[in-house]
C-alpha cells in the first residue's frame, strides 16, 4: 500500500512540474465584475484555483491577509485605495504574493511604478486568455518554476 502511495505521488510531482498552473491559489480584485467574471473562467481552465474575487483596495488587504495565494490580479483603477496603493502596503506589510497588475487605462508611468514596487507582471484590458497565460508563465519563471514542456 504505501508503495502504491509513493508511486501516485511521484506522478503528482511529475504532473506538477509539466503544468506549473496545477496547484496555484489566486485572488482576483477589480471593481468590474465583468473583468472578474472572464478572469475567473480563463484560470479555472487551467485548473487554477480561485480563493476570493473582491472589488475594491480596503477588500483586497483582508483577503491577503488571510488567504495563502500564490498570485493576486491586482486592478489599478478601483475605488478607494486603488491598485498602486494596496501594492505598496503589500510590500510596507512584507506579504509575500505575486502580483500581477491589470488595467484598462494605465500609463507607461504607472506601469513602470507598479514594477518598481514589485509586480511580476502586467496584463492590459481587454485581455485574452494568452495573454494571462504568458504573464503567468513569465511570473513562474521569475519565481523559480519551469514552463510547461
Amino acid at each position: 500500500m504505501a508503495k502504491g502511495f509513493a508511486v501516485l505521488k511521484e506522478d503528482a510531482l511529475q504532473l506538477g512540474r509539466l503544468d506549473p498552473f496545477l496547484g496555484k491559489k489566486v485572488i482576483v480584485a477589480d471593481d468590474d465584475s465583468f473583468i472578474r467574471e472572464a478572469l475567473r473562467m480563463i484560470l479555472r481552465e487551467k485548473k487554477i484555483e480561485i480563493l476570493s474575487e473582491v472589488a475594491n483596495g480596503q477588500k483586497v488587504l483582508e483577503a491577503v491577509r488571510y488567504q495563502k495565494a500564490d498570485y493576486l490580479f491586482l486592478d489599478i483603477n478601483m475605488p478607494g485605495m486603488n491598485g498602486l496603493e494596496v501594492l505598496k502596503q503589500l510590500v510596507d506589510e512584507q506579504i509575500k504574493v505575486k502580483v500581477i497588475m491589470i488595467s484598462g487605462s494605465a500609463t507607461k508611468e504607472a506601469v513602470k511604478t507598479a514594477l518598481e514596487l514589485g509586480a511580476v507582471g502586467f496584463v492590459v484590458k481587454p485581455f485574452n486568455p494568452a495573454a494571462v497565460y504568458k504573464t503567468l508563465e513569465r511570473a513562474n519563471i521569475a519565481a523559480g518554476t519551469k514552463p510547461a514542456q
